[in-house]
């Protein structure tokens, strides 16, 4: 870290002019803000010494310098806002998803590869507009919980169709094993 107060107003011009090459302007726009605090008491503070008011060169390469990281922080944060809505539209899409997986008739295995697959995707995707992120997530949430509670019903319908077929599989053996004391073939087929 730079004390910013000991450098001249070439070196804070250099110091803005570095801040946009840096890939996140964001992350740096508070230093952009005390550059150019730094920059104008000096150069008040040498126009108070020599009592002088008129446009000086290095102002002119200093607001240029500063424009410039301005208009990229600007230009950032419109593709970050863009690329936020993108990603909410994809998370939507797969509450969507998770929503139709909830009514599928398939198996539940298939179906639960299927959500987990979709969980990825979720986790994979980035931010979103925070504006929007506590609905979204609560929405997913909800979204998840009543896939749980289908895949436990689904769970347990399944088990009483086992229940029920292994009742109706041990009469039919039953009623087998007494065909086996029948003398007569043709009550036994019949």
């Amino acid at each position: 870290n730079v004390d910013l107060h000991s450098l001249s107003k070439e070196e804070l011009i250099q110091e803005i002019s570095e801040l946009s090459k840096k890939s996140n302007p964001y992350h740096f726009a508070k230093k952009a803000e005390k550059i150019k605090a730094c920059f104008y008491i000096k150069l008040q503070s040498e126009n108070t010494e020599k009592e002088q008011k008129t446009p000086q060169p290095l102002e002119s390469k200093f607001k240029k310098s500063y424009n410039k990281f301005k208009k990229i922080k600007s230009d950032y944060r419109k593709k970050s806002e863009k690329e936020e809505n993108r990603n909410l539209e994809l998370k939507t899409n797969i509450i969507d998803k998770i929503d139709k997986l909830s009514k599928e008739e398939e198996s539940i295995k298939d179906t639960f590869k299927k959500f987990k697959i979709l969980q990825k995707e979720w986790r994979d995707i980035g931010k979103v507009p925070v504006f929007k992120n506590h609905d979204l997530w609560q929405n997913y949430y909800h979204h998840v919980e009543l896939f749980y509670d289908y895949i436990k019903i689904n769970k347990e319908l399944r088990d009483l169709d086992f229940k029920k077929n292994l009742e109706e599989k041990i009469i039919i053996c039953e009623k087998s094993e007494k065909l086996l004391s029948e003398k007569s073939l043709h009550k036994m087929f019949s």
